[in-house]
């Protein structure tokens, strides 16, 4: 009986799985025809502007023998899906995923920039229109009032002006996001906040207060987060004088090869923390080799807890660190996931002292919903970043954008006397925050 329901439960989290998929595809294939369809559009009207013009021509040539493979590339993600781009890469192979990372980057981040040069110099040629027309200029104006006459309808009017409005609009926006982009890859990503945090625990055997935990998650170590970057944040985390070091999960972005770079990471704080190094896999540690990461990790002195309690003893007392992996269901139902979550968390509660504080890492914040049921008196997450754009600084408002997705996103949380705290993340998968800076956290047990 056990292994039919163990079966029929396999297929729904498969199906889920399987329709989940195909919507995520057909959400993201619109979003890419939109997108598409606007630089499409923006660059037929500077071609109509602009196409005589030899430099044009070679523009138009550069622009596109850049662009295309980027199009390619997403559109064979949402043909055949993510894993089409996490190939192993090594030796002879590693200069083609360079390519195929700065080909995407350079087109997806820089072509706002390209856009607003020409609308820039649009601005400036009417500029100079207007204050030195030529002759041939009022020539054209002359003929064109004497065939559409003196008067032009107030119905006229409204029209042409509201149409010119939308095309400035359109021109305009690249130049928007360009700046948008530019502020957030390189100040919002940059600057690493150190947010200090006291946390008050229920029973906490008086060994132990004062106790200082840095948690940092979501390091994303990648092409964007490297060696330069990583240093800079160890210099700021032995600063902190703490006594031991948690890591909620999604240490590499996607690919293995950075491995090494994590490595060093961690052996460069080894000195840093008496009472331990302990970390947990996320999601993106899972997409090409979870075993091979967690074991790479561990080499490196991150002491990894899948699915297990460790007991942290000063004199006789203690205190339980328990660490959940993240379900390898890869963009199951957050049901069907959360339930394989729970299963873990039964498993490596088994062997948590009874009278002893529980403190679960766990790299979903959203597993808050069952855990603060359980016997976990502090949960700490990562996963989210933070939403990584904050338009208001109430985290229930729609503008903060990652709660109109998740109740569980951003800093600290009680509930039901458990208490979660949701680090904003050390990297990033994707260079853009907007007042939702890189965190390192600072935790005093008190």
């Amino acid at each position: 009986m056990a292994f039919y329901s163990t079966l029929i439960f396999a297929k729904i989290v498969a199906m889920n799985y399987i329709v989940f998929v195909m919507v995520f595809r057909l959400v993201v294939a619109v979003i890419f025809m939109i997108l598409f369809g606007f630089e499409f559009f923006l660059f037929w009207r500077h071609r109509k502007r602009w196409g005589a013009r030899p430099w044009f021509r070679k523009f138009a040539f550069a622009y596109w023998l850049l662009a295309a493979p980027g199009l390619a590339m997403i559109l064979g993600w949402i043909l055949f899906g993510r894993e089409l781009f996490t190939w192993p890469v090594d030796g002879a192979l590693l200069p083609l995923h360079y390519l195929q990372t700065a080909w995407n980057y350079t087109h997806f981040i820089l072509w706002p920039f390209y856009f607003s040069a020409f609308f820039l110099l649009n601005g400036v040629l009417f500029l100079i229109r207007k204050i030195h027309p030529t002759e041939k200029a009022h020539e054209l104006t002359k003929q064109q009032t004497e065939a559409e006459g003196e008067v032009v309808s107030r119905s006229g009017f409204l029209k042409q002006s509201l149409g010119a409005s939308l095309l400035t609009a359109l021109d305009v926006a690249p130049t928007g996001l360009a700046l948008v982009s530019f502020g957030g890859m390189f100040l919002g990503s940059r600057e690493i906040v150190v947010d200090r945090v006291q946390i008050r625990l229920a029973d906490l055997p008086e060994n132990f207060r004062g106790m200082k935990l840095v948690q940092i998650s979501d390091i994303h170590i990648g092409n964007l987060i490297h060696d330069r970057y990583l240093s800079a944040a160890a210099s700021i985390i032995k600063t902190l004088k703490a006594d031991a070091l948690v890591v909620t999960g999604d240490i590499i972005d996607n690919n293995n090869y950075f491995l090494p770079v994590a490595g060093r990471f961690f052996r460069s704080l080894e000195s840093a923390f008496p009472e331990g190094r302990y970390g947990i896999l996320g999601n993106h540690d899972f997409i090409m080799d979870g075993e091979e990461a967690s074991r790479e990790f561990s080499a490196a002195g991150l002491k990894m807890l899948r699915n297990e309690t460790i007991r942290l003893k000063r004199g006789r007392q203690q205190l339980n660190l328990t660490g959940l992996d993240f379900p390898p269901v890869r963009r199951a139902s957050l049901k069907a996931r959360m339930d394989i979550s729970h299963e873990y968390y039964r498993k490596a509660i088994a062997s948590a002292t009874e009278d002893a504080p529980v403190i679960v890492l766990n790299h979903h914040p959203s597993d808050f919903e069952y855990l603060k049921e359980k016997r976990a008196d502090l949960v700490l997450s990562g996963h989210t970043h933070g939403g990584q754009f904050m338009f208001s600084s109430n985290r229930e408002s729609p503008l903060a954008l990652a709660s109109n997705w998740y109740r569980y996103y951003i800093g600290h949380y009680s509930e039901n006397g458990r208490q979660l705290y949701v680090n904003r993340g050390l990297g990033h998968w994707f260079p853009l925050r907007i007042a939702c800076p890189p965190e390192i956290t600072l935790i005093e047990l008190v």
